[in-house]
């Protein structure tokens, strides 16, 4: 990939809003992070422990819908404890629903994305604490 190949996704990035975009192949890597300075590299990659709440992030692009757009309320409620799978929101993808799940049993805390407003993968929709914390 050349730079100016990079530069044009950057501009387009920025253009849809988002702020982080990560593609992998067999034999390369690229992410990239928009108004974030670049990670240190330390040589250990080893995850670091995080004193932010953990989350129920998008799983692809496309608009964040906290409800069905058929239903008044939402399947969930913030502090509302969920199971592995349970649908807590959805993404809307062209004319497609693609459900949010939660990937372990917990509680769902509050929403963090905007109802109606395009994400992109990896984009923090729910505050969540896994079995045994609260958020």
């Amino acid at each position: 990939m050349t730079a100016e190949e990079i530069g044009q996704i950057t501009a387009w990035l920025k253009a849809a809003g988002l702020d982080s975009l990560e593609l992998a192949s067999p034999r390369a890597k690229l992410r990239l992070r928009l108004g974030a300075p670049a990670p240190a590299e330390t040589g250990n990659l080893a995850p670091q422990p995080s004193a932010a709440p953990a989350s129920i992030d998008a799983r692809a692009t496309g608009l964040f819908l906290p409800a069905h757009p058929w239903r008044a309320t939402p399947p969930v409620q913030p502090g509302q404890r969920v199971q592995a799978g349970e649908i807590v929101g959805f993404l809307r993808i062209g004319p497609l629903l693609q459900p949010v799940t939660a990937t372990s049993d917990g509680i769902v805390g509050r929403c963090l994305a905007a109802p109606g407003k395009l994400v992109g993968f990896g984009t923090k929709l729910f505050e969540f604490s896994p079995e045994g914390r609260t958020p």
